[in-house]
């Protein structure tokens, strides 16, 4: 609608039939003119209140989608939640699942490493401290007696002790705490450890032997025989 049609049409509700009837008679020409009518317009008028309803219902979906958006917004910050929550859960169940293990196949492990553990020092037990038959035991202790004393310990080498092979290792060591004389002054002794372990033949040698422990802090032969000699300690040798 143009603005000569807004003119005349305020004009129809003029107070003065003359008035309204010339509006009417001007309006009817230009529709003439224009190649329009007044059913035209009432489809017009129509469609505008087709349109008024349209515009109402884009306004109830837009409520609606904002509302949508409000929900929308919440459930991504419920999400958000959620997956710290499902963090700190697998978390949990990681540390959970190391501490099974732990119980678990940690023991197990520590079994499978404690029973041959067990053994090897089951069996050097009963190597150190299971008594040697008499003749091999009389025989070691003749070579400590032999064998001249060294502070420290000297080569380890094959002796046959009753018939047997035995590897031997001196050690010389000074005990000074241990004794005193009938008048109570203190007296040393000058000791020769002798440390054996059986020997084993093959191709008319024997194999290697190393007496000593892990990077060498310990001798592990047994300890099979003792000889020791007293001496006077003087008071500047104290």
């Amino acid at each position: 609608m143009d603005d000569f049609e807004k003119k005349l049409f305020a004009q129809l509700d003029d107070p003065m039939p003359g008035q309204r009837n010339q509006a009417l008679d001007m309006l009817h020409a230009h529709d003439e003119k224009n190649k329009s009518s007044f059913r035209d317009r009432i489809t017009k008028i129509e469609r505008g209140e087709q349109y008024d309803e349209l515009d109402r219902e884009a306004s109830v979906l837009r409520q609606d989608n904002a509302a949508l958006d409000g929900e929308l917004t919440q459930y991504k910050a419920a999400v958000a939640t959620w997956k710290k929550h499902a963090e700190a859960l697998e978390i949990k169940l990681r540390i959970a699942g190391t501490i099974a293990w732990g119980r678990t196949t940690g023991l197990r492990l520590a079994a499978y490493v404690a029973v041959p553990l067990i053994a090897l020092v089951g069996w050097q037990g009963y190597e150190r401290y299971w008594p040697l038959p008499s003749g091999v035991q009389s025989g070691l202790q003749e070579i400590a007696a032999g064998t001249p004393w060294g502070q420290g310990c000297g080569q380890a080498v094959v002796r046959r002790v009753d018939g047997q092979p035995y590897w031997v290792l001196p050690c010389g060591r000074i005990d000074t705490t241990s004794h005193l004389t009938a008048q109570g002054r203190s007296v040393g002794l000058r000791c020769v450890d002798l440390y054996a372990a059986a020997a084993t033949l093959d191709w008319r040698e024997y194999v290697k032997a190393n007496p000593y422990g892990l990077f060498g802090w310990w001798i592990k032969w047994p300890r099979r025989a003792v000889q020791c000699e007293p001496f006077e300690i003087h008071e500047a040798q104290r």
